[in-house]
């Protein structure tokens, strides 16, 4: 099949392709692969992968780059390592912890809305408020 103009569905089956056809190469070298912006345009895809060194969790779990991330930097804004995955309510959702991003100061806590799927950003005093709250 000849790609004419990238859409979502031939740019999912495209990373999909490139993703099987590194995997074997992490593996042989003990690494994860992980996928890096998801941006297109109608005449171009930029692919980026890249290869982490693989750490594992005190109960032998392979942390992906987010997990990974997340343990390095939770106390960095006044949470747990161990909150990553932990569920919240806020503004009468129900959300589940799934990484950080330091970079963004004022929202750096980002989170799944549990009913939709998508992800949010949120300060990380209302997640504070929503983890207290869901003990």
């Amino acid at each position: 099949m000849t790609i004419k103009e990238f859409n979502r569905t031939n740019v999912r089956t495209l990373n999909e392709e490139v993703a099987a056809a590194l995997e074997p190469i992490a593996k042989k070298h003990g690494l994860v692969l992980d996928r890096k912006g998801k941006t297109f345009y109608r005449d171009r895809m930029p692919a980026m992968f890249q290869f982490i060194v693989r750490v594992e969790d005190a109960d032998g779990n392979v942390l992906g780059a987010k997990a990974q991330e997340f343990k390095d930097g939770a106390r960095l804004v006044g949470l747990d390592p161990s909150d990553l995955g932990k569920e919240f309510v806020s503004r009468g959702s129900r959300y589940r912890i799934t990484g950080l991003n330091l970079r963004a100061r004022k929202y750096p806590v980002l989170a799944e809305n549990l009913s939709n799927g998508k992800t949010y950003k949120f300060a990380e005093s209302v997640v504070k408020r929503g983890l207290e709250a869901a003990k």
